[in-house]
């Protein structure tokens, strides 16, 4: 029996940027880079809405085949391991209600 080889991608991330404001009683975030928008009774709540929708976008372009286009197209960097000093997350108050946040995903290179 002859053992099958198996190719490991590496794993890159990439940064994104959330921008979260408070609408009435809900909280509303939205990834500005892809133009995709949640909401969450809670800032976490929708930060972690807002992930999810992002991953499945990400899994989408990567099923479709069109990640690398999409990714030029927008101006999105695959950052590789480790992460360094400059690729930390922060929070930026823009105003009372409202505030913007960067994001990390992995994503295969």
């Amino acid at each position: 029996m002859t053992a099958m080889k198996v190719e490991q991608k590496e794993i890159c991330f990439i940064l994104v940027t959330n921008k979260i404001i408070k609408e009435d009683d809900s909280f509303v975030a939205t990834c500005l880079e892809f133009d995709i928008v949640s909401q969450g009774d809670s800032i976490e709540e929708a930060n972690g809405n807002l992930d999810e929708a992002v991953l499945c976008y990400l899994n989408t372009l990567e099923d479709l085949g069109i990640r690398e286009e999409i990714f030029k197209e927008k101006n999105i960097t695959l950052h590789k391991y480790p992460q360094t000093a400059n690729n930390t997350s922060i929070n930026i108050p823009i105003n009372p209600g409202a505030f913007v946040t960067t994001r990390s995903f992995d994503i295969a290179c």
